[in-house]
């Protein structure tokens, strides 16, 4: 038998949900873990609160962890992206207008954070003397980095609000991790609401994020060690013949 004819007799992949969830859910902790380094790790370990030459003087102290951190994100947001498409694939069959509710939002989130990265770059750039610029400069290229992932975060909420509905009606896995990511995404809401509607500091509004991030974990978790109920899954209408 030709190797063609294996090819169009084999199954598709995209046809299991167990396969995919899964593969979506490896997908989804890389993510976890080259973002939230990069992010809590490496950015948030960063000095900020002092002048614009402790600022710049911080990002030199830790240009190879700056360095790294920028390829970390760019691979968490390119596996994010994966992640999307594949969810997105998983649950058209519950609920094709609720799907697209949480894919359009989760790629503008991937290309908001992405285009972001040039202005770590460009703090990186310009603080080890590598680009034209003063310590000011560099200094506002990492808060204008700042501003960008707090805008894509508005975006990570809205992605979470159509998922967390679908994930409840899908039946894959239990109601209340559907919930807990629309809590979610509620949180990763009203924590830039609260930054940028009443200036609050984002030290005071940071739990409401975390909620996000816990559920998001916890979602990830489960599609990686326990699945998705396939007898859950919904059949798929059938056309009716119609008679000659």
């Amino acid at each position: 038998m030709s190797q063609s004819s294996n090819l169009s007799n084999s199954p598709n992949a995209l046809a299991n949900p167990r396969l995919v969830a899964r593969v979506a859910a490896v997908f989804y902790l890389v993510v976890a873990i080259a973002a939230g380094w990069s992010q809590i790790i490496v950015r948030a370990g960063l000095s900020t609160d002092g002048s614009p030459a402790q600022t710049a003087q911080s990002i030199r102290d830790a240009r190879d962890s700056m360095r790294l951190a920028f390829a970390a994100d760019l691979t968490a947001f390119t596996c994010f992206m994966v992640t999307v498409v594949l969810l997105f694939v998983l649950f058209r069959r519950v609920n094709l207008d609720l799907a697209v509710g949480f894919l359009v939002p989760g790629i503008a989130a991937v290309v908001i954070q992405s285009l972001s990265m040039i202005l770590h770059g460009g703090a990186l750039l310009v603080a080890t003397g590598k680009w034209p610029g003063s310590d000011e400069t560099a200094t506002l290229l990492l808060d204008m980095h700042t501003l960008s992932n707090n805008i894509a975060q508005i975006f990570f909420g809205l992605w979470l609000l159509p998922l967390g509905l679908v994930v409840i009606r899908s039946g894959y896995v239990p109601r209340v991790l559907g919930y807990l990511l629309m809590v979610g995404g509620l949180g990763y809401l009203i924590d830039i609401l609260l930054q940028f509607a009443v200036g609050a500091d984002p030290d005071s509004t940071i739990v409401f994020s975390s909620v996000g991030g816990v559920a998001e974990v916890v979602f990830l978790l489960w599609l990686l060690i326990r699945g998705v109920s396939v007898a859950a899954v919904p059949a798929r209408s059938e056309p009716v013949p119609v008679a000659a």
